[in-house]
């Protein structure tokens, strides 16, 4: 049983005598209040007591008053009986509580008969369960980051391939021109082959012309022609013919690497240029060009064997 008292004195009054006022004595204490319910009870219990006496009262004032000093004794004695009769109504009402509490525990024990559910158990299962819901905050959470820098790398790599697509789409545009570049070539490098070739023919249907023009002209064997001359001792005849095919086959050596040389050039060039029709136009005429001076060099060749072989 739980009880509590408490008291205050307040009075609301008023005393006054000729010399002034004695403080405030009416409204006496209120009645005690009784709070019961299925756990305890609680009495508060609340008195008037002046909580202070003015100055101006027959104790403290030089004034004189109607009234003689024996009246405060009274009140004070009345008060006093009051607060006794108080004490044993708080006494009456703290049995009457025990009473109530007494048929309180009896009424819940005939309502609940049975002893108190422990719930011990249900608190550890809900400490657990709260510290699954915890875990499973901060499982949350880490998912959401990874979730967060998922998307993040996602859209970088978004960034990436769109990037790698516009790349690749530029190579496929440039190797679809390349190929193209690479199909002209290759037509070129076929016509070049071509006339290579008739060239070939026409130098062997030359050496072969050539060859029947000087079996033609060849001097028979037995014609024979006796000159007499008076020669005087000079220059030898021999180291200088030998001089003059040496310094022939110098001349010849040096036009053919010249030309070879030119015409690697030319080849090169031929080839960086070769893309657009006017570079092939010119390539074309000078392959024409070429085939001339191929010509006259294997005439001017073929005639200086000549001499030299006549020599």
């Amino acid at each position: 049983m739980n009880s509590s008292h408490s008291f205050s004195q307040t009075p609301s009054g008023s005393l006054r005598g000729t010399g002034g006022s004695w403080g405030q004595l009416g409204k006496f204490p209120r009645a005690p209040s009784v709070h019961g319910g299925a756990g305890g009870v609680r009495i508060s219990l609340s008195f008037s007591s002046p909580r202070c006496l003015p100055p101006g009262g027959p104790w403290g004032s030089r004034r004189g008053n109607s009234l003689p000093a024996a009246s405060g004794k009274e009140v004070m004695q009345n008060l006093n009986d009051r607060l006794a009769s108080y004490l044993d109504k708080v006494r009456a009402l703290e049995e009457a509580n025990e009473k109530l509490e007494r048929r309180i525990l009896k009424w819940h024990e005939q309502r609940d008969p049975g002893s108190k559910q422990n719930y011990s158990k249900y608190e550890e299962n809900i400490s657990h369960l709260q510290e699954q819901i915890m875990d499973g905050k901060m499982t949350n959470a880490q998912i959401i980051l990874l979730i967060d820098n998922a998307r993040m790398a996602v859209d970088d790599f978004g960034l990436k391939y769109e990037n790698e697509h516009s790349f690749k789409k530029d190579l496929e545009t440039e190797v679809e021109g390349l190929r193209k570049t690479l199909d002209d070539l290759t037509i070129v490098t076929t016509d070049l082959e071509q006339e290579v070739e008739g060239m070939r023919k026409e130098l062997i249907l030359m050496k072969k012309r050539h060859e029947q023009e000087m079996e033609e002209h060849h001097v028979p064997n037995d014609f024979k022609v006796s000159v007499k001359v008076d020669t005087t001792p000079g220059e030898d005849l021999i180291k200088v013919l030998e001089d003059m095919r040496q310094e022939y086959e110098y001349i010849i050596k040096k036009k053919h690497q010249d030309l070879d040389a030119w015409y690697k050039e030319q080849s090169a060039t031929m080839a960086q240029e070769v893309a657009s029709p006017a570079a092939v136009q010119s390539s074309q005429s000078d392959i024409h060009e070429l085939k001339r001076t191929f010509q006259a060099l294997e005439i001017d060749l073929q005639a200086q064997h000549n001499r030299v072989s006549l020599s």
